[in-house]
């Protein structure tokens, strides 16, 4: 489904994420989605994931996140933009650019 909402950059990556969500709880789907496209703050789990903690990520997450380690990296690796992973500093400029919306008025509001 196109969401006339989104420019053409943010379809491409929303289309692309939907591919690799398999991988990962459902309970996530949100939250990563929020992550990649408006740099919305994920909970401790996704944020020590993002930052590429894996020590982090396995005290944080539940037991099906957890199990799905992999399938979170398949999905940050394979889908995600490589900007919004990767480090405390990317995922730090991640936010503050608010993602692939970027700054704009409708973010500011929220």
């Amino acid at each position: 489904m196109i969401n006339r909402d989104l420019n053409d950059e943010q379809q491409h990556w929303r289309i692309q994420m939907a591919r690799g969500l398999a991988a990962i709880p459902d309970g996530m789907h949100e939250a990563i989605h929020f992550w990649v496209m408006y740099g919305r703050q994920p909970g401790d789990f996704l944020t020590a994931v993002l930052t590429n903690d894996l020590f982090g990520a396995v005290r944080r997450g539940d037991d099906q996140n957890a199990a799905a380690l992999q399938g979170w990296v398949r999905l940050l690796y394979n889908y995600c933009p490589i900007f919004c992973y990767g480090s405390p500093e990317k995922v730090a400029a991640w936010a503050a650019h608010r993602g692939l919306a970027g700054p704009t008025e409708q973010m500011a509001a929220a």
